[in-house]
């Protein structure tokens, strides 16, 4: 057993799934074996196999407060809200000091949009052990939502001095700064802070660029692109349900009125895919459906049942490069807010497009307003463009502008983010 959990905890999980088929084979009422084995069948993507051996495991030792908890983070990774409560709700009860409890039940209490109460159960977490920083993080975190940025900023800093290795609550609190303060001083001091401790961090660098507007680089690196979803990828859905997140829609509503009705039968490249959530809105106009994600995170939760027929991890014009009309249609949503210079990636969409074939897109909207470059980085590390650069690029790519249009991207604290919603296609000869 204590190999088969150490094969699993190194991630390699064949050798551990070996080892806890043969207990399991001597012993089949193993509740170690039969929990671990269940959690080693979601990290692979099986999720009803996965809760179909926790819960035996949970049958015959229903005190087992591991597994409980364990249940109710299977379920909160399936966006299973209610079950994964009732199982946080049970661990609480047969242990009323378990912190980590309180803190997973203040987690799906704000997906139930409960924030009050998942506020209540955070702060017991916090009680409980005050020192564990990654509770006053998802505190801050469940604040900002709520739009309360200096109790937010206070938690974000809370979490840093007790454990100066959080880089996803230093990057918070730098963002929390600049919102309190409207100008970067603060902000670019606690990037500053982060530097001396990590130099070459990927999003310390990326951000610090932003707000300082030197060293920018014409496409956000691609270890800040893993850093920051890799770390979203179990939450990444539930957080686009709090943001009102339309562009995937935006974008097939202004594909339909160029393409007509989906009748699967096109080559569909979902270029960024990210989990797959959006492969249900794609499948109708596929033949074939292939996602692709620089995130290896993102692709694992891609995996789970989302109806694609390839899915790869990979760079994205590295990807494109390769292929040679190849593809009908190329969606993307919200991945080229990470290009600032578009030279490099829309010339390799429009070579892996077939003659006639659509390229679906969406940017963030840069206002024109007096002299201003094509393209900004901003403070939320996206790229935000002009439109004359946006018409540029695609008529030095060789594709043809059939709309171009603004609409609402998503919710930014409260705040609708514009968007420019693009559909072009490559000349039919």
């Amino acid at each position: 057993m204590r190999s088969a959990v150490a094969l699993h905890r190194e991630g390699a999980f064949e050798g551990a799934e070996a080892g806890y088929r043969a207990i399991l084979a001597e012993d089949p009422d193993h509740v170690g074996a039969l929990h671990f084995f269940g959690v080693l069948r979601h990290h692979q993507g099986d999720d009803a196999a996965a809760l179909d051996l926790v819960r035996r495991a949970i049958e015959r030792a229903p005190d087992n407060i591991e597994a409980l908890n364990n249940l109710g983070n299977i379920h909160l990774e399936m966006s299973a809200w209610n079950e994964a409560e009732s199982a946080y709700r049970t661990t609480l009860k047969l242990r009323p000091d378990f912190a980590d409890g309180y803190n997973n039940l203040g987690l799906v209490l704000g997906l139930l949009g409960r924030p009050e109460d998942a506020e209540a159960a955070l702060e017991q977490a916090i009680a409980i052990a005050p020192r564990r920083a990654e509770f006053h993080f998802n505190l801050g975190l469940l604040l900002r939502r709520r739009g309360l940025m200096l109790q937010a900023f206070s938690a974000f800093k809370a979490a840093v001095t007790l454990d100066p290795g959080q880089s996803h609550a230093f990057e918070a609190m730098a963002q929390a700064q600049y919102v309190l303060s409207h100008t970067p001083t603060e902000a670019i001091a606690t990037l500053s802070a982060w530097l001396s401790r990590e130099p070459n961090h990927p999003a310390a660098r990326h951000i610090l660029s932003a707000l300082t507007g030197t060293g920018v680089a014409p496409r956000a690196a691609d270890q800040y692109i893993k850093h920051l979803f890799d770390g979203y990828a179990a939450s990444f859905d539930s957080h686009l349900a709090k943001l009102d997140y339309n562009a995937p829609r935006l974008i097939e509503t202004a594909m339909r009125g160029v393409i007509g009705e989906p009748q699967g039968d096109l080559r569909v490249l979902d270029a960024g895919c990210g989990t797959g959530r959006w492969g249900e809105l794609l499948r109708p106009f596929a033949r074939e459906l292939t996602g692709v994600d620089l995130s290896g995170g993102m692709i694992e939760q891609a995996r789970r049942g989302r109806g694609y027929d390839g899915l790869e991890e990979a760079e994205l014009t590295t990807f494109l490069a390769a292929r040679h009309a190849t593809y009908d249609l190329i969606f993307s949503a919200d991945t080229l807010i990470y290009f600032g210079d578009l030279s490099a990636v829309l010339p390799v969409a429009a070579q892996a497009l077939e003659p006639g074939g659509t390229l679906a897109f969406s940017l963030e909207r840069l206002e024109e307003d007096g002299p201003i470059p094509s393209f900004t980085l901003q403070y939320n590390g996206r790229y935000a463009h002009t439109r004359p650069y946006v018409v540029e690029a695609l008529a030095a790519a060789g594709l043809t502008i059939a709309r171009l249009e603004t609409g609402i991207l998503r919710l930014e604290r409260g705040t609708p983010a514009i968007g420019w919603i693009v559909i072009a296609q490559k000349p039919a000869t």
